[in-house]
């Protein structure tokens, strides 16, 4: 069935007489279809695991529609905790650990519910910011220690890092010691030129990367402050893999916006939250642009891959966009994204 006709009245005046003409056309039988319903929710990741009381983890919500489309639905959902005391969640879907034991989030939307299960578990020995885990996913999330800054071979301006972060003990001598240590103040951690130069209270070749009330500034004052600890260089520091969510998604029009979640599992069998601790490339900016934390932006038909990196590990994200109907759906929501995620090979009808 292509479509349905209908007559169309229109009324034109010639000679003082007002004249109806009749005119017959094919209408599409979207312009009839019911709008869509939300009949489920998802909470991705389904299983939340949090080491340590200073953790958290980015969760994503989506609903999927009666027409069998899914859309971010995160910032619209209510979250909520319960059945323990272990966690508390924030608007935009960060479930922070604040004791250890286990709890429950759950999310609503029109009269939908979908729930996970929390665990926080006191990981001892923990220091509030490790160096491997929280200071060098600074230098990588920035670009700092990229090819073309001071990842490069020869470095910029007497500052040399290894690339990402690959060789954690060189990078701490270079910070904390190289130059007799003038690029940290230990005693007045604020003084830093660590701190100073990215954030351009004073002159940096790199310009801006970051601000003073940034989670970046504060992790690198935080591990300052604590008399800037060394590298542990433990087996159970590295990255065996990264998960992300979703690893695979379309969206049915340009101009949608999906929060990428990504998670490390460590050799030593503790999961971590590395949302805003990777460095994320979108390998077509035409169609796809993604930020710092994460969110990706539609910009027009196509697909595209999204590259995350962190410390030895690498992984990817896959995206398409949809060409838009001719003549949308009447919905009260944006058009959101398509349950056909595996397959691509649709979506440039």
């Amino acid at each position: 069935m292509f479509g349905s006709w209908i007559q169309c009245e229109k009324r034109r005046t010639l000679g003082g007489l007002s004249l109806a003409i009749v005119i017959p056309m094919l209408v599409s039988p979207s312009l009839f279809a019911a709008e869509p319903k939300i009949t489920s929710l998802k909470i991705s990741p389904d299983d939340i695991s949090l080491f340590g009381l200073l953790s958290t983890q980015q969760v994503s919500v989506t609903a999927v529609y009666s027409d069998g489309a899914e859309d971010d639905v995160t910032g619209r959902a209510s979250l909520r905790i319960s059945g323990g005391r272990c966690s508390m969640v924030s608007t935009n879907g960060i479930v922070h650990a604040i004791d250890s034991g286990s709890a429950v989030l759950t999310a609503k939307l029109a009269g939908r519910t979908a729930s996970a299960p929390v665990n926080v578990v006191e990981r001892s020995g923990r220091l509030a910011f490790d160096f491997e885990r929280d200071v060098i996913p600074v230098f990588t999330m920035m670009g700092c220690n990229g090819a073309n800054c001071h990842g490069s071979m020869h470095g910029k301006a007497g500052f040399k890092l290894s690339q990402f972060g690959y060789e954690a003990k060189d990078d701490y001598e270079m910070i904390v010691h190289e130059g007799d240590g003038h690029r940290v103040d230990l005693k007045d951690p604020a003084k830093s030129l660590l701190l100073l130069k990215p954030t351009m209270q004073i002159a940096h070749g790199g310009g801006k990367r970051f601000g003073a009330d940034s989670q970046q500034y504060q992790v690198l004052l935080g591990w300052l402050s604590a008399g800037a600890p060394g590298p542990k260089q433990s087996v159970g520091n590295s990255i065996e893999r990264l998960e992300v969510f979703p690893s695979n998604s379309v969206m049915e029009q340009p101009g949608l916006d999906r929060q990428l979640v990504v998670r490390a599992r460590y050799s030593d069998g503790t999961i971590e939250d590395v949302t805003r601790k990777v460095k994320y490339v979108s390998l077509d900016d035409a169609v796809l642009q993604v930020n710092k934390d994460g969110q990706v932006h539609g910009a027009r038909p196509g697909e595209a891959t999204v590259l995350i990196r962190a410390t030895g590990a690498t992984a990817a994200a896959r995206l398409g966009i949809r060409v838009p109907d001719a003549i949308p759906l009447v919905r009260s929501r944006p058009k959101p994204i398509s349950s056909t995620a595996k397959s691509f090979k649709n979506y440039a009808a």
